[in-house]
Order: C-alpha cells, then structure tokens, then sequence
C-alpha cells in the first residue's frame, strides 16, 4: 500500500483526488447482493483518503472495482466505518487497457463522498455516498492507493493530483493555484509515477 501526506490535513470544504486509471486484469469479486446484509463481493476499494499521515483507517471517499455480471464496474463507499463494501455501483462498463481518468471527492459539509468518470465538469454524473457522518474534528491527512489481494485485479496509476478544486483534479495540465492542496502534481514518467506502475503492476 502507498501513502502520501497532504501538505496540510483538511478537515472543511471538498477535497478532490484525480489520477489515471488503467486496469490491465480484472477483479473477481462480484457486486454484493442488496441486502441487508449485503453478501459477496469484497472489499476491493484500491484509493481513499486517511485520517492519519501514515495512512491509517478510518478510511474515506473508498473507490473499488468489482465485477457486475462480466462487466467492470467502479464501486463506492463513503468511508471504512458504512462496511468493507461499497454502498453504490456504477453501470459503466470499464475496459482492460484503456486509460481513464477517475475523480473523487470529500464533501466535509454534506458529509458524502462522490467519483466521476472521465469528467469534464462537476456537474457530470458521479456516484454518490452519503450513508456516514463523520465524527466532529474529523481531517484528512494522506491519500493512499491500496492492493486488496488477487480479488481486486491489477492496474496502473499515473497523474495524481490532490487539489481543493475540481478542475485541477480533473485535468492534469490545470495551472496549480497558490492555495491547492497538490499530492503529487503532474506526474509522468519521474521515480514516483514509475514506484506506482510497479506497485499496481502486480499483486
């Protein structure tokens, strides 16, 4: 698992974490059967932002893939404490090899978490979570991407941006502005974007 500390923690407004996704084998756990309780699948959520520096749980904002039917699906949870599963599926289907680009955010207000697909603005559809209140002085230290086990398929990682606007998630040739609140900006081919191909490359 790869942690990396914000500049500052933040604990009001949104936050936003855009990076490319290229998943290259599938997962192979499915969407849970609407419960309660919800059954199968697992817990394949593979980004998130932490409370800790270090990368500890609780865990918010999780996004997974999981398998609905034969398809690739993206997967939602507001946070580690609504269960290992997420709560909300997308219905888009992902292909192997095909690069793209994969927003998420924390709403500290509304208390929801939300992730967009290929976006060009906030107002496109996204899913959303919105099923945990978080405990009062709750921040966020560190976004970190997580390997579950073989369950949870095999991908890359490029081009992560954390930033406190949408836009500068959401493209990476944004201009950064004075007060964004960057992870890793405009990573391509450096040490870190090459650390994080060799980590998703396998399990």
């Amino acid at each position: 698992d790869y942690s990396k500390p914000l500049s500052a923690p933040v604990s009001t407004g949104k936050i936003y974490a855009g990076y490319d996704l290229v998943i290259t084998s599938a997962p192979t756990d499915g969407v849970p059967i609407v419960g309660p309780p919800a059954v199968a699948g697992g817990d394949n959520y593979f980004a998130h932002f932490s409370t800790t520096a270090a990368g500890a749980a609780p865990f918010f904002s999780r996004v997974s893939l999981n398998l609905s039917g034969t398809d690739t699906v993206l997967g939602l949870a507001e946070s580690t404490t609504t269960g290992s599963i997420a709560n909300v599926f997308g219905t888009t289907p992902l292909a192997l090899n095909t690069t793209y680009r994969i927003v998420q955010s924390y709403d500290f207000t509304l208390g929801e978490a939300r992730v967009w697909l290929n976006p060009t603005t906030e107002l496109d559809p996204s899913l959303a979570d919105s099923t945990f209140a978080q405990p009062a002085g709750t921040s966020f230290a560190a976004f970190n991407f997580r390997i579950n086990n073989t369950s949870d398929g095999n991908k890359l990682i490029d081009n992560l941006i954390v930033s406190d606007t949408f836009a500068e998630a959401a493209f990476v040739s944004a201009i950064p502005e004075p007060n964004s609140l960057f992870l890793v900006g405009m990573i391509g081919a450096g040490i870190i974007g090459i650390r994080k191909r060799k980590l998703f490359a396998s399990n």
